[in-house]
């Protein structure tokens, strides 16, 4: 799935994802509704949790900033 390495892509880049992000483009040129036309509700939840724990326990390094 495009919309994935996409994620993966941001994550890498930023060390965190803005969640409602995957409801803009990129995301919404590859499927309208963003997570929602791919997965079912119950998925789009835990998908958006994980995010959200990524995004909650990232850490800034020095390093980070190599990347690019």
């Amino acid at each position: 799935m495009e919309c994935v390495g996409i994620v993966i892509e941001r994550l890498t880049r930023n060390g965190v994802i803005d969640r409602g992000l995957l409801y803009d483009s990129p995301f919404t040129d590859l499927t309208p509704d963003g997570p929602d036309s791919v997965f079912d509700d119950e998925d789009v939840d835990r998908f958006l949790a994980r995010l959200r724990t990524l995004n909650q326990t990232a850490e800034v390094s020095d390093a980070s900033t190599d990347v690019g």
